[in-house]
This record gives C-alpha cells, structure tokens and sequence, in this order.
C-alpha cells in the first residue's frame, strides 16, 4: 500500500519532469520535506486532521511548484534579471524583455495559487 505521502510526491515527479526537471537522489530529502510541508499546510487550510483524497492532484501541484522554486533558485536558474551593470566607466542597462525563466517561475505560482484555491473550496468549519 502506498502512503499518502509517497503518491503526492510521485505525482509531483511526473509534474516536474513534464517541465524538465528531475528529481536527482541529493534532492529526495528536500521533495519529502516539500511534501510534507504542502500537506501540513492543506490539512490547516481545509480544517481536516487527514488530507482527503480530492487534494491529492492540488497537494502534488503545490509540491511541484514549491519544489522547483526551491531548487531553481538554488542553482541560481530562477531568471532573477540584472537591469543594470557598470564596469568602470562602462554601463549597460537590459531592457525588461521576460526569460523563460521567469515565465516558468510565473507559471509554478500560479500553479500553487490553484492547488490552494482547491483547498479552499473544500475548506470545512471546525468549532
């Protein structure tokens, strides 16, 4: 039987390799500390001491994004821009075009804004 844990984070593996991403055996920790902490925050926005079944396509979403932020900006591949640099008496100012960096980091929180809005929706009072 499979935990609840390990199928998120098999669903967020499938979800990062779709973008080019791959879960390398140095980052397995990080995926589970990921997961973890996607699940900790669903069952605290949804008020349920168990993660239900529904969210297990959002929880593997936000573990997807939150995972490849994480390890984007690590590496430094997070498109953070320069707009300016000066060398001596040389300066150069970049235009504020977009890289794909940056667009795919756009993407993967937007991606982590619906896995939320999901939980949201399936939120339940609890007294």
């Amino acid at each position: 039987m499979i935990n609840i844990f390990d199928s998120i984070a098999e669903g967020a593996s499938s979800r990062l390799a779709a973008i080019g991403l791959t879960v390398k055996p140095e980052d397995t920790e990080l995926l589970s500390f990921v997961t973890k902490a996607a699940v900790s925050e669903l069952c605290t926005i949804t008020g349920y001491d168990t993660l239900p079944s529904e969210l297990m396509d959002a929880a593997a979403d936000i573990v997807c994004a939150d995972f490849a932020l994480t390890v984007m900006a690590r590496d430094g591949t997070d498109g953070a821009e320069v707009s300016s640099r000066r060398d001596g008496s040389l300066s150069v100012s970049y235009t504020k075009g977009t890289s794909s960096a940056e667009r795919l980091r756009a993407e993967l929180k937007k991606m982590r804004e619906r896995g939320l809005s999901v939980a949201g929706a399936k939120r339940r009072l609890v007294w």
